[in-house]
This record gives structure tokens, sequence and C-alpha cells, in this order.
């Protein structure tokens, strides 16, 4: 969910290949010829980074500290002892190494919880004693929460308290992840910064798989290089994980296996389309993966398990879930499914959601507030 940069700051097109832990190198590829920006996007804060002439200039507002609340400090998510600042190439253009943020911070957690219980604002006002201004300010990221506050909201949404202020505070993140499956098989994790979306390719010298398409199309031929890309998986068919896959598969027949639900959503961008359901086996080049459907944000919504690795696509985040969509009596069976068929797994079973960090069974429910 990208949100609004700042106003008179341009963001252009980020994108960036993962490094094998929670950070990303970035590059803009299209700067200005006299210098380039990149908005790096997390909860309200704007960090922007300007190169000219081979120097950074940087600017990271903060918010001013709420008495007794989470620290003023600003949550850019920077590694700030491991920044590279330099130039590249003959134009000036950016490349920094950053913390991938996570995807919801407490606004948003807030909110979806909010929503997935039919509450408005102005219920859960009412029921908490929190002013309808201060919960909206919350959502919206203009003001910090006290502890007692968090506690409150908790309280009434079914949110473990202590969870959410550690996510409040910031002072949790996912630990590293190797990006890799069982058997030596590298991932290749793709970001598109507008949409803060992940791609998958993984396989081996021959052959590929490709889970979601929403990052541009030069980024995916560049990480499939010359090898045969032997199916596309989609977790579910939002336009911002099938933004390219017309542009991979169209005038070929490319197996596109898709959620049931959801077969429609593909038909006419090319490639030979597949429908499946919960609990099947997809075998996709050297690759089993079973079919875990976690409905709620869609439909369809499907986990895909192979190895000791899953792609949730939106149905689970780093510390949130994706938003459900289907109404209030969706929430619970997403939250329940999720746990039953992903949060049940072993501990070191490792997660590769379609937003935000990477992150493992075991960390999500030590630290995830909606388990």
């Amino acid at each position: 969910m990208a949100r609004t940069p700042a106003a008179g700051l341009v963001l252009r097109r980020p994108t960036g290949i993962w490094t094998g832990r929670n950070v990303l190198d970035v590059h803009d590829r299209d700067p200005a010829a006299a210098g380039g920006h990149y908005l790096a996007l997390s909860g309200r804060k704007v960090a922007e980074h300007r190169c000219l002439s081979g120097d950074f200039g940087e600017r990271f507002p903060a918010a001013p500290a709420q008495p007794g609340g989470a620290p003023g400090c600003s949550r850019i998510s920077f590694r700030r002892a491991d920044r590279r600042r330099r130039c590249l190439g003959e134009k000036p253009r950016i490349a920094e190494r950053m913390m991938v943020p996570l995807e919801d911070e407490f606004g948003d957690l807030v909110g979806k919880s909010r929503r997935g219980h039919g509450l408005s604002v102005e219920d859960l006002a009412g029921e908490t004693g929190i002013d309808a201004e201060a919960l909206s300010a919350f959502e919206g990221y203009r003001r910090d929460p006290t502890r007692e506050q968090s506690d409150t909201l908790a309280g009434r949404l079914g949110l473990d308290a202590a969870k959410l202020w550690e996510i409040a505070a910031g002072t949790w993140a996912p630990d590293a992840v190797e990006p890799s499956i069982a058997g030596g098989f590298e991932i290749q994790s793709l970001w598109y910064g507008p949409d803060r979306v992940w791609a998958y390719v993984i396989g081996d010298a021959a052959n590929c798989v490709l889970i979601d398409a929403g990052v541009p199309e030069e980024d995916l031929r560049s990480a499939i290089g010359e090898r045969e890309l032997a199916a596309v998986l989609l977790t579910h068919t939002h336009g911002d994980h099938i933004s390219a896959l017309g542009a991979i598969v169209g005038g070929t027949d490319i197996a596109v296996h898709v959620p049931a639900e959801e077969l429609g959503a593909v038909a006419g961008l090319g490639g030979e389309a597949h429908s499946f359901a919960d609990g099947e086996v997809l075998q996709a080049g050297p690759f089993e993966f079973k079919v875990l459907h976690t409905p709620g944000h869609t439909a369809g919504e499907s986990c895909l398990a192979v190895g000791d690795v899953v792609f949730t696509g939106d149905a689970l985040f780093a510390g949130s879930i994706g938003g459900t969509n289907l109404g209030v009596d969706a929430f619970p069976v997403h939250k329940q499914t999720v746990r039953d068929k992903v949060l049940a797994l072993q501990g070191s079973t490792k997660l590769f959601p379609g937003h935000g960090p990477q992150t493992t069974v075991a960390e999500e429910l030590a630290h995830n507030p909606f388990f």
C-alpha cells in the first residue's frame, strides 16, 4: 500500500534486487540528468535522497513525540551504519542499502482490524473512550499512541497488546532470512518501489518459476535470463501482483497457475491458464508447490508452499496480514486459515510475502499482533 509522498517531492520508479538479508540494493533507473531523487516510504515518514555530483543530501523528517507515547524519531527503515553513499554510472544514479520496511505499522494494524470487525471510527471511539479525531490521526500516521491507548485498542480489536506495542514503538523487525529453498535453490526477490511489492524467481541453471508478476517486465526478464520460464504461479490476481503478466507470457504457451476463484482475471493475458484449489500439488519446473487456500484478502488468495518456504502473497505479512476485503464474516476465516495452514508449520519455515520483509513462522508467532 504505497503512501502519498510529501508535497513537492517526485517519486520516481525505484526497483531493487534482494541481497539476501532484509536489505535492498535500490536503484533509480531514470534520474534527471542533473540529479535524481529516490523516496523511501516507511509508514508516514519520507526520506529524500538527492544525488548531485557524487554527494548525498538527506532529509529525515521526524514526528513530534507524544506525551507518554512512542518516540518521536523518524522510523525510516535504513541501516545507517551500512549505507553506501555513491553514484553509479555516467549519469547520477542512486544506490542505497535499505532495510525493507514493515508493510504495516500501528495505524494500518488498527485500521485493518477495525474494518475487519465492521466498526467505523466513531464506533471504535465510543467503545474505547479514545476520541474519533485521535483514532483518525493514528490511522493516518499523524499521531503516535500512548501505551495505554495502544493496549485499549488491542483489547477491543482482538490484537495482542504486547506485540502491537512493539510495532507502535518501532522496536521489532524480523531477523534476516536466507533467500533459498532446501536443496540449494536460490530465491531471487525482485522489489518494485511504488507498489512496495515483491515478485520471486526460483530455479536452477536451466529452468525457473515466477511467483507473482507485479514488477516491471525488464526486471523480470533480467532475473530469468537465458533460462526457460517453466511456469508462473499467482497467489492472487490484484493488479499490483499481475501487472507484467501479459508482457511475460503473451504469445506463449507458458503455464499460468491461478486460484480457481480468480481464473477470469487473467483471461486474454496470454499463456495457458490453469486453475488450482486448496491442497492441490502443482508441478512447476523442478518444484512441487502445495496450495494453502487462505481466503480473505481475495476469494482465491492462496499461499504456495515448497520445501522449507511459503510464498504468502497478501495473506500474511511480517507483523500483519493483508486487508480483508470480503466483509466482516471473512475476517475470522482469514486469520484462522493463516493460523491453521501456515503458522502451524515448523517455526523455521521461511515466509516470503507479497509486501514487506521476509520472515519466519517463529517470528510471526512471537511478534504478529493478529496471532
